[in-house]
């Protein structure tokens, strides 16, 4: 793993499986040479499962010289409609927008066996993920989950001045793109094609595993190829702790 991996650390850990305490995340982030990694639990439309801020930053703030923050991954699930972190567990230190998940009484979910109208509804959860004010980033955008094919299904039949219009929101509102390579390598070509829209139009960037289990950390260890595909370097890649790097897009 690179440095440039490491030192951009991993934005995007579940922290729900018993295997998966913040202490031992912490110790298999200081193994792979991390410096600073960020616990993000679902908060779906009707379930909730984040943890407390003090069950996780005040017992394990700092684990073998890994700095854990306290994030939250919050569900699109209709257009104009975002799942709401409960008042007990404000406040995060960032949070992650996803629309790409098919749960019951999700918008999408109606649609899942017709990919016209299921990309026409992603689309419209994606317009809404990246006008939102005050998001760190966007998880695994444009991988659903769902049968073989339905990615790069989902992705012909969105144009390349459709998907522009949501990049650009994004970089209006400061919103990064998660790098997954464990997503990417599902669909790749479509995967690619978004992610290098989103490097033609300036956009941010940030390094994610979406690590539910200790084994999914080893998808960071071939992030590299997706880098240098995109040809990014330290300026393109943000974290929660540094806001201020990376680059907007201009017009």
């Amino acid at each position: 793993m690179t440095d440039l991996i490491r030192q951009s650390s991993d934005w995007h850990v579940h922290s729900e499986k018993p295997e998966m305490t913040p202490a031992a995340v912490a110790e298999m982030a200081h193994r792979l040479g991390l410096h600073s990694i960020g616990i993000t639990d679902h908060v779906f439309r009707d379930d909730n499962r984040l943890k407390s801020r003090a069950a996780i930053i005040e017992r394990f703030g700092r684990i073998s010289g890994v700095k854990i923050y306290y994030g939250a991954e919050v569900d699109v699930y209709a257009p104009g409609k975002v799942a709401e972190i409960p008042e007990e567990y404000l406040p995060a230190d960032y949070v992650l927008l996803s629309f790409t998940h098919l749960r019951p009484g999700y918008s999408a979910c109606e649609f899942k066996d017709d990919v016209r109208r299921l990309a026409a509804e992603i689309y419209q959860l994606f317009l809404t993920a990246t006008a939102r004010k005050g998001v760190f980033g966007i998880a695994h955008p444009f991988a659903v989950e769902g049968p073989s094919g339905i990615n790069e299904a989902l992705m012909a039949a969105l144009t390349d001045d459709d998907l522009i219009r949501g990049i650009d929101n994004a970089n209006r509102n400061g919103i990064a793109f998660e790098l997954n390579t464990a997503r990417i390598r599902r669909s790749p070509d479509a995967q690619m094609r978004f992610l290098k829209l989103c490097r033609a139009r300036n956009a941010r960037f940030f390094i994610g595993s979406d690590a539910h289990y200790p084994a999914d950390f080893e998808a960071l260890k071939t992030l590299t190829r997706i880098t240098d595909q995109l040809n990014l370097d330290r300026s393109d890649l943000v974290a929660p702790d540094r806001p201020d790097t990376g680059k907007l897009t201009t017009n």
